[in-house]
């Protein structure tokens, strides 16, 4: 009898992350491979089943930023597609799932231990309203979580990265302006992300008058660790604009039972992330504020949130 399930996760650029479990069990966790082009992943794939020893599958699931469209799996991100029928075969299986990376870093979060979830700010949550999730990393991901009638979370894919970006001060007001120039539509993944982050910096050299413009997050937050104003002036602005999002997320949704936040982002802030300002920003709706206050935020601590989220699946 077939006793394990195999997990892949395309998330990020260029590489997977592929692991496997018993069904109902948390995975391990995963093996990373670089990735680019479909004759890569077969590689991959025969490497890792190589060394569990030829397992017998029970069924696979996929977290992939994309979609389905005539059984293959189309993927933005990524410069091959995947027919869903080549994966079966290629995997001796009849059980595949393919779910949006958001939607699988969600159906985590009725799994995440104790240490997994840190509060930022807010009340007690409700479990009997809705859950919000935002994803911040190379892309911003929104996903709203409700139970079903069985007791079960379900997880509904939403676009709240492509809804518009707000100015709320003469600085936020600059930068959005320039944004329009370039692109028309000025969407919130613009700047909340971590190109966002790029691009806020460099908005602010250029507004400056200043010229040390970077392609590099990672050493934007290195100049703001080291006191650089422009660096640390970005990052404050992220911050706000992710704030601005969780909050409109929730007044949008209802989510009295918790906005939840997770993402690779978080990790490349690390101590230059300010739950303090956070707060008083995700709180700073007027007449709403009190019913703000109420709303517990969580940041998500663990790896791998994805291949948890697919674990729930075989439950």
């Amino acid at each position: 009898m077939s006793e394990h399930v195999l997990f892949v996760d395309f998330s990020s650029d260029n590489s997977v992350r592929i692991t496997m479990a018993k069904p109902g069990r948390r995975p391990p966790p995963a093996n990373l491979y670089q990735c680019a082009s479909l004759g890569e992943l077969d590689t991959a794939l025969q490497d890792f089943l190589a060394r569990a020893e030829e397992p017998d599958l029970m069924a696979a699931a996929l977290s992939v930023c994309g979609w389905e469209r005539d059984g293959a799996f189309e993927m933005p991100n990524h410069s091959y597609r995947i027919e869903r029928s080549w994966l079966k075969d290629r995997l001796n299986i009849s059980r595949l799932h393919l779910v949006n990376d958001c939607v699988a870093t969600a159906l985590a979060i009725e799994r995440l231990e104790g240490p997994e979830r840190h509060v930022i700010c807010g009340g007690k949550d409700d479990p009997t309203q809705m859950k919000a999730m935002i994803a911040i990393g190379r892309g911003l991901g929104t996903t709203c979580i409700f139970t079903d009638e069985m007791g079960n979370p379900v997880a509904m894919p939403c676009a709240g990265g492509h809804s518009d970006l707000p100015a709320t001060t003469e600085r936020e007001f600059a930068i959005v302006s320039r944004m329009a120039q370039t692109y028309g539509h000025v969407s919130r993944v613009r700047a909340v992300s971590t190109a966002g982050l790029v691009e806020v910096y460099n908005l602010l050299n250029t507004i400056d008058g200043q010229s040390n413009w970077s392609s590099d997050a990672a050493g934007i937050v290195e100049l703001a660790r080291n006191a650089d104003a422009l660096a640390q002036e970005a990052i404050t602005l992220v911050t706000g604009w992710l704030a601005a999002t969780a909050s409109d997320t929730a007044l949008c949704t209802g989510a009295r039972g918790g906005v939840f936040l997770a993402g690779s982002f978080f990790d490349l802030l690390g101590d230059m992330f300010d739950p303090a300002y956070f707060a008083r920003r995700f709180c700073a709706k007027g007449r709403l504020t009190a019913y703000l206050e109420d709303i517990p935020v969580y940041l998500v601590q663990t790896q791998e949130p994805e291949m948890v989220g697919l674990s729930t699946l075989f439950a």
